[in-house]
C-alpha cells in the first residue's frame, strides 16, 4: 500500500539531510584545519 507523503514530511526530511550535510562538512573542515596546523608546526 502506498504511503502518502505531505509537503511537511518532505520539508522535514530535507531539513534533516541539510543539517546532516552541514555537520559532515563542518567536521571535515575542522579535521583539515587540524592537520594543516600540525604540518605547519612540524615545518
Amino acid at each position: 500500500m502506498a504511503e502518502l507523503v505531505t509537503k511537511t514530511d518532505l520539508r522535514a526530511a530535507l531539513d534533516a539531510q541539510s543539517l546532516r550535510l552541514a555537520l559532515m562538512l563542518g567536521g571535515a573542515s575542522v579535521t583539515v584545519i587540524g592537520i594543516l596546523t600540525a604540518v605547519i608546526k612540524l615545518v
